[in-house]
C-alpha cells in the first residue's frame, strides 16, 4: 500500500490534477486520501481475521465437542467445525512429534552422553510424561521450520532447544503449576508465552538474540491460547475473564460443601507489538472451571 504522499504525487505525475481549479484539486486530493484510508483500514481488518476453536467435554458422549468462532471486524459468528482446520491442527501436532524424535536422535548421536544440565533434565522430564498418562510429544512445541522446540515438562521449567546444535535456553527460572500457553511466530524467530503467575501478561523470547522481550500487558486475566499473525506484528490472546462464583442453588450448595463452581467468560484480545490493543471481544460466557476445555487460534 502506497503512502498518501506517494498517492498524491502519482496523481500529479499522471496529470490527474492538471487543468483543474485549486478547489477541484483539493477535492480530488481529499477524495484520494479518503479512498486510501479506506483501503488501508480494509487491509488492516483483513489482517485481523481469524478463527477461535473451543473444544469442551461432553459428558453424554464422553468426547470433546468443538465450537468455531469466526472473527472479523471486531465481530464474530459461530460456525460449524472446519475439517480442513482440523487437518491443519493435526499436522501441527505431527510436526511436534517429528521434531521431538529428531531431538532425541540428535541427543543419542552424540559421541558422549548428554551432560547433566538443562537439556538432559528437560528430556528426562518430558519422557516422564508417560507415567502421567500423556505422550511426551504433547510437552513439545516445534517451531514452524523445525529448527527449534520448546520443552515444557510438568514440574520443571520450560526451555527452548536448537534441535541442530542442542543449545538450550531457559524461558522461565521455575516450573509453572498450570499449562503455559505458547506460540511460535511464523518465521520461527520468536516464541510468545504466558506464565500463569504473570496474570495475563505475555512475554516474547527471541531465539537469535537469546533475549526475553518486555511483556505484552493485559488486564489480570488467565491466558489460555496465543497465536501470531502472519506478518508477526500482532499477537492474538485468548483469555478467561470475569471470574465469579456461580450463584445458582446447585452452585451455592456445591460451594458450601467445599466444591465451588467458578465461571469465566472467554475473551479475545489482539495486541499490536508496536503498542495498542483491539477492543476485547467476548466470545462465550459462563465456562465452568469444573469442566475440560481445549483452545486453538488460527489466523487467516
Amino acid at each position: 500500500m502506497h503512502s498518501m504522499s506517494q498517492l498524491v504525487a502519482g496523481m500529479r505525475r499522471e496529470g490527474m490534477l492538471a487543468g483543474t481549479t485549486k478547489f477541484a484539486q483539493a477535492s480530488l486530493i481529499a477524495l484520494a486520501l479518503s479512498l486510501g484510508s479506506t483501503i488501508a483500514q480494509g487491509e488492516d481488518r483483513a489482517r485481523t481475521e481469524l478463527d477461535v476453536h473451543l473444544w469442551r467435554y461432553d459428558a453424554k458422549t464422553s468426547a470433546m465437542v468443538e465450537t468455531r468462532f469466526h472473527v472479523r471486524d471486531g465481530r464474530f459468528v459461530a460456525e460449524p467445525p472446519d475439517e480442513r482446520s482440523s487437518a491443519r491442527n493435526a499436522a501441527r501436532k505431527k510436526l511436534d512429534q517429528e521434531t521431538y524424535r529428531r531431538l532425541q536422535d540428535a541427543a543419542s548421536a552424540r559421541a558422549d552422553p548428554l551432560p547433566e544440565g538443562e537439556l538432559a533434565n528437560a528430556l528426562k522430564a518430558v519422557a516422564a510424561s508417560k507415567s502421567y498418562g500423556e505422550p511426551p510429544e504433547g510437552r513439545v512445541l516445534s517451531s514452524p521450520d523445525g529448527r527449534y522446540a520448546v520443552l515444557s515438562p510438568r514440574f520443571s521449567h520450560p526451555v527452548v532447544v536448537n534441535v541442530n546444535t542442542l543449545e538450550t535456553y531457559r524461558l522461565l527460572d521455575k516450573s509453572d503449576p498450570l499449562e503455559i500457553p505458547m506460540a511460535w511466530s511464523t518465521d520461527s524467530k520468536r516464541v510468545a508465552f504466558a506464565p500463569s503467575e504473570a496474570s495475563g501478561n505475555s512475554s516474547v523470547f527471541d531465539v537469535e538474540s537469546h533475549a526475553r522481550k518486555p511483556a505484552i500487558s493485559s488486564e489480570k486475566r488467565w491466558v489460555v491460547a496465543l497465536a501470531w499473525s502472519a506478518d508477526g506484528k500482532q499477537l492474538a490472546s485468548l483469555e478467561l475473564a470475569n471470574r465469579r462464583l456461580h450463584k445458582s442453588p446447585i452452585g451455592l450448595l456445591a460451594a458450601s460443601s467445599g466444591h465451588p463452581d467458578f465461571r469465566n467468560d472467554l475473551v479475545l484480545n489482539v495486541y499490536r507489538l508496536e503498542g495498542g490493543v483491539t477492543a476485547p471481544l467476548k466470545l462465550e460466557r459462563n465456562l465452568t472451571e469444573q469442566s475440560n476445555y481445549d483452545y486453538w487460534i488460527e489466523w487467516h
